[in-house]
């Protein structure tokens, strides 16, 4: 009978068709269909099988009238009356009411609640009642520390909130609903909780920024003040499972707070992704910039497709504009005609390419059109030059000079990220051999122009001012990755790289909501278990305090003990006179008897009216203690079920702890394999330290020099030794000499010239081979 009423539990759902509560009525079914076929699977399994196939059925009021009810909702109900609902109410077991929506909500919530107390004593079973309220409840409350400000709250911390004024009505209903579930729990047992403003299927308060940005209609996305302010949010998807784990659990905390931990401010949530993707020709910056933009949702700005791109846009722009323009879209135009004369006698004049001021032109105007700003873009092989980034990412010039002042580039358009690609030239010449017909021709990868390309990218970059030194200068660290293999293996370790570096995708996608639900898994159960065991260690510590300063008294013995006290007061109080002897029996006259009738009637007036006065103080004092032992009991109990918990806790505390070692040690494992593979593409290199330089030595003659005269290497030998690439390392910097990198075609060449390091013993050089960071600070 058990298992059947189990079964059979039904769920009610205001406005079941909004936002929020479509999702937890979605998550609740889908659990029914999930329990139903493991149900039916393990119908002949033990006790224990039985406990994941509780169903629920889920019914609710709607706005409208449905055309068909949805598969996730059993009954439907069309602007019912009060009388009706409580009706259906009463038919259900679970009670959950949703006012972050639809403010009228809050008083049939109000309603609602009051209305299931009074009759709890006609419930057949216990009943449980959640209000899903809204985080705006806490939007006023004062800073946990003055000093850290972005210190978040906890569930701990509900005593002190304070609403927004539009939103008083919201937490005088929370403050109803918690007070009306502890009176009998056993009967009827209330939660609050506080959801974030919620994201994710389809969105809805975030909705608005998403539409603007994907639109590209607006200039910019609004942000709200300054974009600093932290905003408290969670997956739709998440409060739902919130929802689904109270019902199932029951926990202690009656208040709860559903935020998740992304810790995101205004600017973040609207701030598209920037990326620039540089390195030699033909090391596949194209194909990591396109597995970019595909993780992240973002444009692929190409060189070529952006030129031919503008070109069709202002000879479309040209002939589409009526001659009897007005005079603003006039201007346009003559501009428009203007910009693609200057592109196509440029283009004509130098072979079909455009000389840099013009091409900075053209991908200023791409990566300042809406989609790129708001949706996010990947620079693709540009800028290749420290003046060619200057003069693309400089401050507009229609800014005024104190913003000037403040940074020298262009916000809106500078990468935020920069990924820098290289191999050795043997690697590119053999990828280019490789290539299919067609690309080569495409990309013109013929032999004579590549090896040119290539060999001016080398001399660019071995300039003190290149491309990677403009964007250091800005606190913009290059990632450098060198290429060894486009292997998918080692596409997958490139992209984790890179992921690792970027953090999140931030445009909206289905992708991304997935991977937050799994990566705040782990972290909800270690969160709630550290909180668990907090409240078990505070409840120990109390007890242990009631123990050092005695036992509270028993209510019953301190009810007789002021009973008596104020009764002793009333017979020594000053104000009543008490007789000094008994009356005598004879008395001389009736005068004598009416003034001692008198006496002792005053007598006892006045002692009864200090009574009364008093005792009007004992029973205030009395509904006191009265609450006191309440108080005490629940508290008690409380205690009792904690310490009950606490080896269930530690338990739980265990198997996460021994879950999280397990990730850490593949997350050191996947660390040692980029480590390997890093090592292994510098198993050719060495590094060669103290070889002055000037601005015009040649790296690969200074080495060669070294080998004849320090090394006493024959000369005959040095002139069959060959190099992939010999280089100084890093930016010039004062007049320190900087190391030159050399990487030898052949490992027993490196080997070899390696074994006479003994030679270079009392000079000022020096030779070592190349790790990467971590290897060298092991």
């Amino acid at each position: 009978m058990d298992k059947f009423t189990q079964a059979q539990r039904r769920v009610f759902i205001n406005d079941i068709d909004s936002f929020t509560s479509k999702c937890i009525a979605k998550c609740l079914s889908k659990h029914t269909v999930e329990a139903d076929c493991s149900a039916e699977k393990e119908s002949g399994l033990s006790k224990s099988s039985d406990t994941g196939s509780q169903s629920y059925k889920v019914v609710g009021t709607i706005s409208d009238v449905l055309e068909e009810i949805t598969p996730y909702v059993l009954e439907a109900y069309t602007r019912p009356s009060r009388e009706n609902i409580l009706q259906k109410l009463m038919e259900c077991d679970i009670i959950i009411y949703n006012i972050t929506q639809h403010p009228e909500q809050v008083e049939e919530a109000r309603w609602a609640v009051t209305a299931l107390h009074a009759e709890k004593n006609n419930f057949q079973q216990q009943k449980t009642f959640i209000l899903i309220s809204t985080v705006m409840t806490w939007a006023c409350s004062e800073p946990i520390n003055s000093d850290e400000l972005e210190l978040p709250f906890t569930d701990d911390d509900f005593r002190r909130r304070k609403p927004h004024p539009n939103f008083q009505k919201h937490l005088e209903l929370e403050k109803t609903v918690a007070k009306l579930g502890k009176m009998d729990r056993a009967l009827f047992s209330t939660y609050v909780v506080v959801s974030g403003l919620q994201y994710g299927v389809g969105e809805q308060v975030f909705h608005l920024f998403f539409k603007m940005s994907w639109l590209g209609q607006e200039n910019e996305i609004p942000v709200f003040g300054e974009g600093n302010n932290i905003v408290p949010t969670i997956h739709v998807s998440d409060l739902a499972s919130v929802v689904k784990k109270i019902i199932e659990h029951q926990p202690k905390p009656f208040y709860l707070v559903a935020v998740d931990y992304s810790n995101n401010t205004m600017e973040d949530i609207v701030k598209p992704i920037r990326m620039c993707v540089l390195g030699p020709p033909a090391v596949g910056k194209s194909s990591v910039s396109q597995q970019i933009c595909n993780h992240y949702k973002l444009h692929h700005i190409k060189l070529n497709e952006t030129i031919s791109e503008t070109i069709s846009h202002l000879e479309l722009m040209v002939k589409n504009t009526p001659s009897d323009a007005e005079n603003e879209e006039s201007t346009s135009v003559i501009e428009a005609q203007e910009l693609l004369n200057i592109v196509k006698d440029n283009m004509e004049q130098n072979g079909g390419f455009l000389d840099d001021q013009v091409l900075v032109k053209v991908l200023m105007d791409k990566l300042m059109t809406n989609p790129c700003k708001n949706q996010g873009f990947v620079l693709d092989g540009f800028p290749k030059t420290y003046d060619q980034a200057k003069e693309l990412f400089h401050v507009d010039e229609h800014e005024s000079e104190e913003k000037a002042s403040i940074s020298s580039y262009n916000k809106k358009i500078m990468p935020e990220f920069v990924l820098c690609l290289d191999a050795s030239d043997s690697f590119l010449k053999d990828r280019v051999i490789n290539l299919p017909e067609k690309l080569v021709q495409e990309h013109k990868y013929e032999q004579e122009h590549f090896l040119q390309i290539l060999a001016k990218y080398r001399d660019k970059n071995m300039e003190e001012e290149n491309v990677v030194s403009y964007f250091e200068e800005f606190d913009i660290n290059p990632l450098l990755i060198e290429i060894t293999s486009l292997n998918t293996p080692d596409n997958q370790l490139l992209m984790h790289t890179i992921c690792e570096r970027v953090g999140k995708p931030r445009n909206y996608s289905q992708c991304n909501q997935n991977a937050q639900e799994e990566a705040s898994k782990p972290i909800e159960i270690v969160e709630k278990a550290k909180r668990e065991q907090k409240e078990v260690e505070e409840a120990r510590q109390r007890s242990a305090h009631w123990e050092i300063f005695g036992t509270p008294p028993n209510v019953e013995d301190l009810e007789r003990f002021i009973d008596g006290y104020f009764y002793n007061c009333a017979m020594e109080d000053s104000s009543v006179e008490k007789p000094s002897k008994k009356p005598s029996k004879k008395r001389k006259n009736d005068s004598a008897t009416d003034t001692d009738d008198l006496t002792t009637t005053e007598v006892s007036v006045s002692m009864l009216e200090s009574i009364n006065k008093k005792l009007e103080v004992l029973s205030l004092i009395c509904e006191d203690v009265k609450g006191l032992k309440v108080s005490i009991e629940f508290f008690s109990q409380q205690v009792s079920d904690l310490q009950r918990d606490n080896a269930e806790i530690h338990s739980t505390l265990v198997t996460v702890s021994a879950e999280l070692e397990t990730v850490k040690k593949e997350n050191k494992m996947l660390k040692e394999t980029i480590l390997d593979v890093q090592s292994r593409s510098m198993q050719d290199n060495l590094i060669f330290l103290g070889i002055s330089e000037n601005t015009s030595d040649n790296p690969e003659v200074e080495i060669k020099k070294i080998m004849t005269t320090s090394l006493k290497i024959p000369q005959e030998t040095v002139n069959n030794i060959s190099f992939h690439r010999v280089h100084r390392l890093g930016a010039r910097r004062g007049n320190r000499p900087r190391p030159i990198i050399t990487k030898f075609e052949h490992f027993k060449q490196k080997i070899f010239v390696k074994s006479k390091g003994r030679e270079l013993k009392g000079t000022s050089f020096g030779m070592n081979d190349q790790f990467p960071r971590e290897i060298n600070e092991r």
